[in-house]
């Protein structure tokens, strides 16, 4: 494990994760390749990372949903494009942060040249983009489904998450972190 980043010793401090870090089965599961695997700093800031923008992200969604009068359940098809409305602004808002704490913070992308930011802005948005239509395609059927908006949006974002992750790594902010 990385332990020369703020965070991570930040992290490693916090009171509950100390007492994970010191059970006798913590110590055997860190032993096992694949929980090595899981709990490193890239997944857990991540992770981290990522509740903070899914909380962005929600928190704009029903502000916006308030302010557009748009009701949880049993919407109208007005309201029902209203929604995706609102879920596009909040996009918006939590795209901007998931890329800056993404790439500064969770993969380390350390190149700060013009060409670089928009190579990687560009298919950080692109991916993003893929995924956000997935989210939307199922907020507009639970919609016309009549399905409370806040549950599809929970499962929506299941699905996202673990998208964004494999584009992020694999495609995007790849080797950034080794450099």
């Amino acid at each position: 494990m990385e332990n020369n980043k703020p965070f991570w010793n930040a992290m490693l401090n916090f009171a509950p994760i100390k007492w994970f870090c010191n059970l006798k089965i913590s110590k055997k599961l860190m032993q096992i390749p694949f929980f090595q695997k899981i709990f490193n700093y890239e997944m857990i800031t991540y992770v981290f990372y990522g509740v903070v923008t899914t909380v962005i992200n929600y928190i704009s969604y029903w502000l916006l949903c308030l302010a557009f009068s748009i009701p949880m359940s049993n919407v109208s098809p007005k309201q029902n494009i209203l929604s995706v409305v609102a879920n596009t602004i909040a996009f918006i808002i939590s795209l901007v942060f998931a890329f800056v704490t993404n790439k500064i913070i969770v993969f380390g992308s350390r190149d700060y040249s013009l060409i670089t930011i928009f190579k990687e802005f560009t298919s950080f948005t692109t991916a993003r983009l893929l995924t956000f239509g997935l989210e939307s395609l199922i907020l507009f059927l639970a919609g016309i489904a009549k399905f409370n908006l806040l549950i599809a949006k929970v499962f929506a974002n299941v699905l996202v998450v673990i998208l964004n992750y494999v584009f992020s790594k694999l495609f995007i902010f790849k080797n950034k972190g080794e450099e």
